[in-house]
């Protein structure tokens, strides 16, 4: 059982990231699978938000930048639970634009999208762990849309976005005209 971690970086300065637990696929690393884990996420996360940091258990840190495709926003406060099947599960998918799901209910696009990354998360092998007992992740689904803190959704520091995406790029987002008022 290993774990994988993808760090995600919205335009406006939130960072935020999903953790999965992954059982060992035979024929392929656990980084490999997390980086197409995070490929399979991208059709769900609005161009707003990318994708800067996949880290898998015994691998090096590997810095990405892979920009969402499925809509133009998502509201950093806004998250989607998930269930597989009708077991809950502890993951928020932040980040999804109305254009993949909207008053309740995920969309046309939203629906292909979905089932795509539903897929990947089973061929990963993905797992939700409660109260000790192992369950594979065969079903994914949304289940509701639910509003975060404003403490969960405040602006990163400086310092952490030095370590997520380097000084060069820090210091184009941190001094760039629409971000000055906004940071500490």
């Amino acid at each position: 059982m290993s774990k994988g971690v993808i760090t995600f970086f919205f335009d406006e300065g939130q960072v935020f990231q999903e953790s999965w637990e992954m059982m060992d696929v035979p024929g392929e690393t656990l980084a490999a699978r997390l980086k197409r884990l995070a490929k399979a996420r991208l059709p769900l996360l609005a161009t707003c938000v990318r994708i800067v940091q996949l880290k898998a258990d015994g691998h090096p840190l590997e810095r990405v930048n892979l920009r969402g495709s499925g809509g133009l926003v998502a509201a950093p406060r806004a998250a989607l639970a998930l269930v597989d099947g009708s077991t809950s599960l502890n993951i928020l998918l932040r980040g999804v634009p109305e254009e993949v799901f909207v008053d309740g209910t995920l969309t046309a696009v939203g629906q292909v999208a979905f089932q795509k990354f539903s897929k990947t998360v089973s061929d990963c092998g993905c797992v939700n762990i409660r109260k000790n007992e192992v369950r594979p992740i065969m079903n994914l689904e949304p289940f509701q849309e639910v509003l975060l803190s404003n403490e969960a959704t405040k602006k990163a520091t400086r310092q952490k976005l030095n370590s997520l995406l380097g000084k060069e790029e820090t210091d184009r987002f941190w001094y760039s005209p629409k971000n000055i008022r906004g940071n500490e």
